[in-house]
């Protein structure tokens, strides 16, 4: 096939250098993704929970698709709901919207309110509704 007519690998896109091409195909995967990088859209989502403060960015889409694409496979494997819950957990301050931004913690709380602190214990944590979230 021409270049022009390939498909896109989405997963090839999520491992680019240039961060658009990144956030984009976040985006894709989210929607329509496979489950194969799991572990490392967890990893990204809690380093941009940690560098939230310092960066002032996490833009509700960037939090947000990443948590999607998690909860969207979560049932594929034992224990990811848990993990995707403690991370949350651990990282809450970070869900802050940044000036002007979108208010990511509610949208947790919307939409996942058990997942918020002081919710049961993350090894008790029911899925939430992904078609509600995709929306």
């Amino acid at each position: 096939m021409p270049p022009a007519t390939r498909p896109i690998d989405y997963v090839v896109a999520f491992h680019s250098k240039d961060a658009a091409t990144r956030d984009y195909a976040m985006m894709a995967l989210s929607a329509y993704g496979r489950d194969g990088l799991w572990d490392e859209v967890a990893e990204r989502l809690v380093k941009t929970l940690k560098n939230r403060k310092r960066r002032g960015l996490a833009p509700l889409s960037e939090v947000v698709v990443k948590i999607v694409y998690l909860v969207r496979h979560a049932a594929n494997e034992s224990g990811r709901l848990a993990r995707l819950g403690a991370s949350l957990r651990q990282h809450w301050a970070g869900l802050e919207p940044a000036s002007g931004g979108h208010d990511n913690e509610q949208w947790i709380k919307d939409y996942w309110s058990e997942a918020s602190p002081g919710g049961p214990p993350v090894n008790t944590l029911g899925p939430p509704n992904v078609s509600a979230m995709e929306r």
